[in-house]
C-alpha cells in the first residue's frame, strides 16, 4: 500500500491517497474515500456510509443512539452507498406501497474539497426532509456536486424515520424523539471526527428543508445539542407550525397503547412499558413502520394516527417548547428561517387532481378545518376549542359561511386555501421562532422564496407547473445536482443565476454568519423585535416587509392558542383504517 499525500485540507489534518482515493485517519479509524468532479469541474472528496452510531437492532430497537465502535482495518467509504433507514411507501404515490430500507441505517456521507488551503473549512450538515417518514441520504437524492463548488464540507446523515424513528413507550428505553437524537449523534460525530476531515469543528451549520427544517427547528430547543453547532438555517418547517406540534410523552404513551393493542401484545405500555418494549422488539420491522400509514376514515386516510412528531418530557425536550422559548432556555445560534411563496400548495394541488374533495370538505368542515390547520386525524381528538379556532381563522381567509352554513371551500377560492394552509403548515411557526429568537438577541436572519422557475413540485403531479406559484421545495433544484435522480436539467441562464446565489449566500451563513453577496450588492438585514423583515428571493433580491404578511401573522396570534398539555382522550375505542382509497399522496419528486 503506497500513502501520497495529494492535499492538504485542513489546520493539522492531512488528506493521503492510497491507490488513488483520499485516505483520512479519524480517531474512531481509518476511513478511505474516492475523488469527484463538482459541477465546476474541481476535484472533491467523497466518502460515503460512514458508521456514526451503533446499529439500533434487536434490544436496542427504539433506544437512544448508541456509540458505534471503533476500527483498526481500513473502512472502504468510496463507492456508492444506497442505505436508507426503515421507510413505508417511500413518497410513494399510491397503490401498494411496500417497507424499504434497513433499520441498520446510522451512517453518513462526507463530501470535502480538494485544494492546498490549510485554513479548516465551514461544515454544513443537511437534513432530508420526507415528513420523519421518508427518504434518505443518498447521493442520487441530494448530491453536493453544486454545493462543494462554495469550499464548504457537506456532511449528510440518515436518521430513523416513522414508528421506528419516533415512538414513546414512556421509559428510557424507548423515549421517542429516536429520529432527532440520531442527527445529535451525527453532530456528535463531527465534533469528534471533522477535522480529520479539513472541518472547523467550531463552524457547523445545521440545515434542512421541510421535515428535515423541523429537525433543525427541534434541536436549536434541545439541551442534548447545545455547543454542538453554531448556525442553523431552517427551510420550510419548524415545530411552532400549528399543522405539527409536539406531543407530551403522555400522549405519545397513548399512540404506542393504540399500536400493541391492534398487534395483538399481551400488555401494553401503560399497563408495563417493558413487556410490551418485548413485544414490539420482536415483531417483524415491516409489521412496526406499517403502522404509520394507519388513518381514519373521518379524513379520507389523509393524516396519519401515528405521524411522527416530537415528545415532551425527557431529556432531548425537558419542557413544553413554548415555555423554553420564552424563558430563553434554548440553543442561541445564528438562525436563517425561510419559507417558499405558496407553500400550501404541496397540499392543494390535490384538490386540483381531485375536485370532488370539495364538496366533502364543505360539509364536513367540522373534520377537515382541524386536520388542515392542527393536524387533527378525526373527532377522536378535535376538540371544541380547535372547532372555535378553525372557524375564526377561516373566515379570515375564506369570508362568512354561506346561506347553507358552510365555509366557501371551493375553486374559486383555491388561492385562499393555499395560503391558509400554507400559513398553517409553515409560515406561522417560522415567524413565531425567529420572532422570538430575535427577542432574545440573536442573529436572525428571514427570506421569502418566491422565484418562479422551470421545474417544480406541480411537475410531479402531472400538472402544468407554469401554471401555479411557488410550491414547498420548489427551491432544492437550485441547491443540489444531482436531485432526486436529476442530474442533466438544463436550466436558463436566470435560473443558473439563482442558483449561484442561492448557494453563495448559504455557503457566507456558514462561514461567517451573514448570508449576504457583496459582489452582487446584496445585502441582508437581520430582524428585530420590532421589525420583522425579510429578504424577497426572487429575480432581484431585496428585503421586504408586506402588510399582508402582518396581517397575517397578527390574526394567528390573536385566534391561535399553542397546546400546552395532553391533547389525546383514552385510546380503545379508536378504528384503525389502512387507507383502501387514497385521495392524498406524496409521490417522490420525478420529473
Amino acid at each position: 500500500m503506497s500513502a501520497l499525500v495529494v492535499a492538504l485540507v485542513g489546520c493539522g489534518s492531512v488528506l493521503a491517497e492510497d491507490d488513488g482515493g483520499p485516505l483520512v485517519d479519524t480517531p474512531l479509524g481509518p476511513v478511505l474515500g474516492g475523488w469527484m468532479k463538482s459541477e465546476a469541474g474541481a476535484q472533491y472528496a467523497s466518502f460515503e456510509g460512514i458508521p456514526f452510531s451503533a446499529p439500533p437492532v434487536g434490544k436496542l430497537r427504539f433506544g437512544a443512539p448508541q456509540p458505534v465502535e471503533p476500527w483498526t482495518e481500513t473502512l472502504n467509504a468510496s463507492g456508492r452507498v444506497l442505505v436508507k433507514c426503515t421507510q413505508y411507501g417511500y413518497m410513494s404515490a399510491g397503490g401498494n406501497p411496500e417497507i424499504s430500507g434497513s433499520e441498520d441505517c446510522l451512517y453518513l456521507n462526507v463530501y470535502a474539497p480538494k485544494n492546498s488551503k490549510r485554513e479548516p473549512k465551514a461544515v454544513m450538515m443537511w437534513i432530508y426532509g420526507g415528513s420523519l417518514t421518508a427518504g434518505s441520504n443518498q447521493f442520487q437524492e441530494y448530491g453536493p456536486m453544486r454545493f462543494i463548488d462554495q469550499d464548504v464540507i457537506i456532511v449528510s446523515p440518515n436518521y430513523r424515520l416513522g414508528s421506528l424513528g419516533f415512538t414513546s413507550l414512556g421509559i428510557d428505553e424507548a423515549p421517542g424523539n429516536q429520529g432527532f437524537m440520531d442527527c445529535v449523534a451525527a453532530l456528535e460525530w463531527i465534533n469528534l471526527n471533522i477535522e480529520s476531515f479539513g472541518g472547523d469543528p467550531g463552524r457547523v451549520t445545521i440545515f434542512g428543508e421541510s421535515s428535515g427544517s423541523w429537525i433543525v427547528s427541534y434541536l436549536n430547543l434541545s439541551p442534548m445539542a447545545k455547543g454542538l453547532y453554531q448556525r442553523a438555517i431552517m427551510q420550510s418547517g419548524g415545530l411552532f407550525n400549528p399543522y405539527w406540534t409536539p406531543r407530551t410523552e403522555a400522549d405519545g404513551v397513548e399512540m404506542s397503547t393504540l399500536m400493541t393493542t391492534v398487534f395483538n401484545c399481551t400488555t401494553s405500555p401503560k399497563v408495563d412499558p417493558y413487556a410490551a418494549l418485548d413485544c414490539l422488539q420482536n415483531l417483524p420491522r415491516e409489521m412496526i413502520q406499517s403502522s404509520g400509514d394507519w388513518g381514519d376514515d373521518e379524513t379520507y386516510q389523509i393524516q396519519k394516527i401515528l405521524r411522527p412528531t416530537g415528545i415532551i418530557g425527557r431529556e432531548f425536550l425537558p419542557e413544553n417548547p413554548v415555555d423554553m422559548m420564552a424563558k430563553g432556555d434554548y440553543n442561541h445560534i445564528d438562525l436563517m428561517v425561510g419559507m417558499t411563496k405558496d407553500e400550501g400548495l404541496l397540499q392543494t394541488y390535490q384538490l386540483e387532481l381531485n375536485p370532488q374533495l370539495y364538496l366533502g370538505v364543505q360539509f364536513t368542515y367540522k373534520i377537515f378545518g382541524p386536520m388542515f390547520l392542527f393536524g387533527r386525524f378525526g373527532s377522536y381528538d378535535i376538540t371544541e376549542q380547535d372547532l372555535a379556532m378553525a372557524d375564526e381563522i377561516t373566515k379570515y381567509y375564506l369570508g362568512d359561511k354561506n346561506f347553507l352554513g358552510v365555509f366557501p371551500f371551493d375553486a374559486d377560492h383555491f388561492d385562499n386555501i393555499t395560503a391558509m394552509i400554507g400559513d398553517a403548515y409553515i409560515y406561522y411557526g417560522g415567524h413565531k421562532q425567529a420572532e422570538w429568537a430575535a427577542a432574545h438577541g440573536d442573529n436572525v436572519y428571514q427570506y421569502k422564496f418566491s422565484f418562479k422557475g422551470t421545474y417544480g413540485f406541480a411537475n410531479v403531479f402531472g400538472l402544468d407547473n407554469s401554471q401555479y406559484g411557488v410550491c414547498h421545495a420548489d427551491e432544492l433544484y437550485y441547491y443540489w445536482k444531482p436531485y432526486w435522480n436529476k442530474a442533466l436539467l438544463q436550466m436558463p441562464e436566470r435560473e443558473d443565476l439563482l442558483s449561484r446565489r442561492l448557494l453563495t449566500s448559504w455557503a457566507n451563513f456558514a462561514k461567517f454568519g451573514d448570508p449576504s453577496i457583496p459582489e452582487d450588492n446584496i445585502s441582508w438585514d437581520q430582524l428585530s423585535a420590532d421589525n420583522h423583515v425579510y429578504m424577497n428571493i426572487d429575480d432581484d433580491w431585496g428585503m421586504e416587509l408586506s402588510q399582508d404578511y402582518l396581517d397575517r401573522m397578527a390574526m394567528w396570534d390573536i385566534a391561535y392558542e399553542f397546546p400546552t398539555g395532553n391533547t389525546l382522550p383514552p385510546s380503545p375505542g379508536l378504528k384503525v383504517g389502512a387507507g383502501k382509497e387514497k385521495f392524498w399522496t406524496r409521490p417522490r419528486p420525478q420529473l
